[in-house]
């Protein structure tokens, strides 16, 4: 499964509305105003996980940073093990500072150079870590994400998505402005977003092999879907 949302608000109708709120501990009736707030998308993908109960459960984080989102997850699995890769040494540190005692292997680098083990992951989650990055980009990495996912694993991305071509035009055209004025190669990482439309963002993991499951319900731009390497997940 892969949940596709931009991060703004989200709006779940009815008992499944109910359901999730009770999960996550968010009164139904707030439930689709506050989940533009990093804390309560982190639960959110606790609640998304929770069919990982499974005391071997492996999942593969791109771009965990502290952690934010296993603070939530480790109370519903303890015994979960947990693959983080980033960039920064230092968020890497107060992660493990912060779960010492738990399974967790950490990797200081970028997932886009660090090689994944096939069949290896029951899920793979990304918290706004993927808008830097133009879907070229994305596809090598939604390729090796996908083999690296069990038949019948799945990847939970929350991020945020332009509204129009011509927005993400705008992000990228300024992006490859302030490189060239401050001299920076391509090589090289520059941190400013540019985060891509929801088509976009969709049709780069379905290059990558995944296949729209279920959309399930609408954001006030974007929308909400699941998709899995497997067509025939349930």
């Amino acid at each position: 499964m892969f949940i596709i949302q931009d991060g703004v608000t989200l709006g779940f109708k009815g008992q499944e509305q109910k359901t999730i709120a009770e999960k996550v501990g968010i009164a139904p009736e707030t439930l689709s105003r506050i989940l533009n707030k990093k804390q309560k998308c982190s639960k959110l993908i606790a609640y998304c996980i929770t069919k990982l109960n499974d005391e071997n459960a492996e999942i593969l984080d791109l771009g965990c940073g502290t952690g934010l989102e296993l603070e939530y997850y480790f109370p519903l699995n303890p015994t979960a093990k947990i693959t983080g890769i980033d960039l920064s040494v230092g968020m890497l540190d107060e992660l493990e500072k912060k779960f010492c005692k738990k399974n967790i292997s950490l990797i200081c680098g970028s997932y886009f150079d660090v090689p994944f083990c096939e069949n290896r992951f029951d899920a793979g989650v990304s918290v706004e870590s993927l808008h830097h990055f133009t879907a070229q980009e994305k596809i090598p990495l939604y390729k090796k994400l996908h083999k690296a996912l069990k038949e019948n694993g799945y990847f939970i991305l929350t991020d945020y998505f332009c509204k129009t071509d011509e927005e993400e035009t705008l992000y990228r055209e300024t992006y490859l402005s302030l490189k060239k004025e401050q001299g920076i190669t391509d090589n090289e990482f520059y941190h400013y977003d540019t985060p891509l439309t929801a088509e976009h963002e969709m049709n780069a993991l379905k290059n990558a092999g995944f296949h729209i499951w279920l959309p399930i319900t609408a954001f006030l731009s974007g929308e909400t879907y699941f998709l899995s390497p497997n067509p025939n997940i349930t």
